[in-house]
């Protein structure tokens, strides 16, 4: 299977949010500031998304990145590499208030736009 790594394209959202809505934490019907941001995905030769990666707040305010994965397709390896790819470059990232302000514009976005 031949890895593409690359930034998120608005055209990625709907299965972005198809893989972060599968996850077992997801229990509720409309995304939180816990979606975060998407930033980078993962991709297979068919151009399926098998991984994103996400920057969000922690419960302490402070700045953290999540990986979510098809499971079934990733190896904890290969989380291992998308959070690498997307923290290579931490100054592409906004100041605390402007993330904080894009999350939550995101996920009013989506939740009103699905």
């Amino acid at each position: 299977m031949n890895i593409k790594y690359r930034s998120v394209y608005l055209s990625d959202l709907k299965k972005i949010v198809d893989l972060y809505t599968q996850q077992d934490s997801f229990r509720i019907n409309a995304l939180t500031p816990d979606f975060g941001l998407p930033l980078d995905i993962m991709m297979a030769d068919n151009d399926k998304i098998l991984a994103c990666s996400f920057i969000l707040f922690n419960e302490s305010d402070e700045v953290t990145y999540r990986v979510l994965s098809d499971k079934a397709s990733v190896s904890e390896d290969m989380v291992a590499d998308l959070l690498l790819f997307t923290q290579k470059d931490k100054m592409k990232h906004p100041t605390n208030e402007n993330l904080k302000n894009s999350i939550s514009r995101l996920t009013n976005w989506i939740n009103h736009s699905v």
